[in-house]
């Protein structure tokens, strides 16, 4: 999993542990490989040693969200053997939500940004982790702090695919879909029912740029009367009314469509 940058949101950061962490930046190789994380790793560790006992609200947000990123990185490339780097990524995770909070309650302004973004990496922990019920809940903080981020949609479908509840995340997807426009959640949904959901074999249809939803088949007409509330909702959270209105007509223009 990429650990992508973030822009350093702190209250303490002594010289050497950004040092440490400026070091562990330069040594990262983004090769999904990872062959030198072991390195990274370990110099990230060194600052985050260097701030452990800072309290939360002067602590360094950015030392602490690179580390659970860094091993989250490692437990992708260790595949069924990554627990042990799952867990290491959820403590230093849990830690830089902790200080990312105590940080914001000082802050006369605040920003989404570092909140959603360290909840994408816990979902992904806890999903590592095999914990459907908390990824579900920072998967979806994280989609209602920034619903145009295709990845909490996954996040949340992965979960809810753990949990059996295959229609569930068929409706997220489908969610997802109409609110990013992102053609990976499309894929994905369609993938979903190519493994067996849509029972009637009815549900893709040829498009222009290649496969896409047969509006006319049962099972995705009633999963997009059950998506368009949430996707309508969402609409309206980013002030786009007029795609909120249009979500509703068109989930009114469908039969059984709240009847």
């Amino acid at each position: 999993m990429p650990t992508g940058r973030t822009t350093s949101r702190s209250g303490a950061q002594p010289a050497s542990a950004k040092a440490h962490h400026s070091l562990a930046d330069a040594l990262y190789d983004p090769n999904p490989a990872h062959p030198n994380i072991d390195a990274v790793i370990a110099e990230q560790e060194r600052a985050v040693a260097i701030v452990d006992a800072v309290p939360d609200e002067r602590n360094a947000f950015v030392i602490f969200r690179q580390a659970g990123a860094y091993h989250l990185d490692k437990a992708t490339t260790l595949a069924a053997e990554g627990g042990p780097e799952y867990e290491r990524a959820l403590a230093r995770l849990q830690r830089a939500a902790a200080i990312e909070a105590a940080i914001e309650r000082t802050r006369e302004t605040s920003s989404v940004a570092p909140k959603a973004d360290v909840n994408r990496l816990l979902a992904a922990a806890y999903l590592g982790l095999h914990d459907a019920e908390h990824a579900l809940a920072a998967a979806g903080l994280a989609r209602d702090l920034e619903p145009l981020a295709p990845l909490p949609y996954r996040q949340i479908a992965t979960a809810q695919l753990a949990r059996e509840d295959a229609d569930a995340a068929a409706v997220t997807l489908m969610v997802g879909s109409m609110v990013t426009a992102d053609r990976g959640l499309t894929q994905a949904l369609l993938g979903l029912y190519a493994a067996g959901l849509d029972e009637g074999q009815c549900a893709t249809a040829a498009g222009p740029s290649g496969p896409t939803l047969n509006t006319t088949c049962d099972i995705v007409r009633r999963h997009l009367c059950a998506a368009a509330p949430e996707a309508s909702r969402l609409d309206r959270q980013l002030g786009r009314f007029t795609e909120a209105e249009r979500v509703e007509a068109t989930a009114r223009s469908m039969t059984g469509c709240g009847r």
